[in-house]
This record gives structure tokens, sequence and C-alpha cells, in this order.
């Protein structure tokens, strides 16, 4: 196990065992160490690195905490596999997201068809007039080749006929970002509102994903605009609570924060 797969750096305000968990998890992202790979033992660390066997301890259980590292009575240390994360503020699609976690996006499309809004929610959300049609979307959605979610996704057809996009073969959208398609196509998308609710597998959500009825699951509903406010996409996507978790970053707006 060679050194070089631990680099410790930053300021030496710092206590030593968060530089040294800093570093450790510097490595993950990096891919220096993958999921399922374990760390060097406690002794080769500290012997690798020069220090002591608490601050070794110490910055395990630090990355053992956050979800990156988990301990194996007998084996030893094995770095974590990672739920797929959504970070807020800003919007994206699937592939970029899990791009951007080091991972490979996957996505194949169930179905591809012109169909009736269903309900009336479909039709109120992309603003029907009676009798519009709409294309709908159905794909499964993997990272790494391991399946996390479903996403249901409605279009007008009347935008679509606008725009020349031809509804083809299912399979023309596999492993494609629906956003990307559309822009190449000169739909713009300006800006999307988001709900997110916790739900449980239904039995065909359950047939499609492989899971037991009642697997716990992310809901994240997103409502897609371009230009003039018109909506472009109302979409359910479904994802496993078990693989896929969100990160929301919060600032206060009181501008006083004294009183």
């Amino acid at each position: 196990m060679g050194d070089d797969r631990i680099v410790m750096k930053g300021n030496e305000l710092v206590p030593l065992y968060h530089r040294l968990a800093a570093a450790i998890k510097d490595s993950i992202v990096n891919g220096r160490f993958k999921e399922g790979e374990y760390l060097p033992s406690e002794a080769q660390l500290m012997e690798m690195l020069g220090i002591s066997r608490t601050t070794v301890r110490q910055a395990i259980m630090k990355l053992c905490q956050d979800g990156l590292l988990e301990r194996q009575r007998g084996k030893g240390t094995v770095v974590k596999r990672q739920k797929l994360m959504r970070e807020f503020p800003g919007w994206s699609s699937f592939t970029e997201e899990t791009k951007r976690m080091g991972k490979r996006p996957g996505t194949v499309v169930i179905s591809l068809d012109v169909v009736d809004p269903p309900a009336g929610e479909v039709a109120s959300m992309l603003q029907l007039s009676p009798r519009q049609k709409v294309i709908y979307l159905l794909r499964k959605r993997y990272a790494d080749e391991e399946l996390l979610g479903v996403s249901e996704s409605y279009f007008s057809k009347e935008h679509w006929d606008a725009h020349g996009i031809e509804v083809q073969c299912p399979s023309y959208l596999d492993n494609r970002s629906i956003y990307e398609f559309l822009e190449e196509r000169g739909i713009e998308l300006i800006w999307a509102q988001e709900w997110i609710e916790a739900g449980i597998a239904s039995e065909r959500l359950s047939e499609l994903l492989g899971t037991p009825p009642g697997t716990p699951m992310l809901y994240l509903t997103r409502l897609v605009y371009g230009r003039d406010d018109a909506p472009v996409e109302y979409a359910i996507n479904r994802f496993r609570a078990d693989k896929y978790r969100i990160s929301i970053v919060h600032k206060r707006y009181n501008e006083d924060l004294t009183r």
C-alpha cells in the first residue's frame, strides 16, 4: 500500500485528525480509494504518516459518522458505497448530477408515447387546453449500472411539434439527458420548481425497481419552465431512499442578525 494515496496538507491550526479525515476523504473523492476497498490498517496509517493511533481512530470515526467509511469486524475499514447526492441551490439533469459524483450515468427508456394527459394535474401544470396530447416518457435511472429509481416525464406534444421534434423509437433516448436533447433542438430551459416528499414504492414501481412493495422512496416532482415562463416538462422522479440523498444549503436573509 503506497503512501502516495493519502496526502495531508492544510492549516496547521486545524486539529490533526480533521486534516487526516479530509485527506482520506479527498482520496476517496478522487478515486484513489474505490468503493468497497479497504483502507490501510491503523498500524499502517500510523507508520506511513507518523501520527498516533488516537489521531487515526478519531479520523476514521469521523468518516464513519459522515457515512464515507464502515468498520467491519475482523476485516478492517471499508469505503462505503455512496448514495447519489443532489445539491441545492441550482438544478441539473440526472446525467449531470451522476457525473458530478464521479459515477457513470445510465438511462433506459421503458416507454415513449403520445397519450392523453392523465388526470387533471398534468394538464393543469403544463397549461394545456382541452384535447391537447402529451408526450409521456418513462425511464429507469442508473449510476454505475446500479438501478436507483424511475422517472416519469410529460411534455406538451404541441410544443414538441413547434420545434420539429418527432417521437421516435424509445431507445434513441437511452443514456441521454432529456434536457440536453431538448436544448439541442432549440427549447430553452430557464428555471424549475421542485417538490420533495417521502413515500413508499407501489406494486408497479416495485416491479420496475425489483424491490419489495413498500420500499422507502424519495419523490421529486419537478416543473420546468422555458422562455416567458412557459412550462416545458412536468416530471415525477422516484428514487430509492437508501441510494439517494439531498444536500441543501440554507442562508438567513435577515439583514440585522443582532436583534
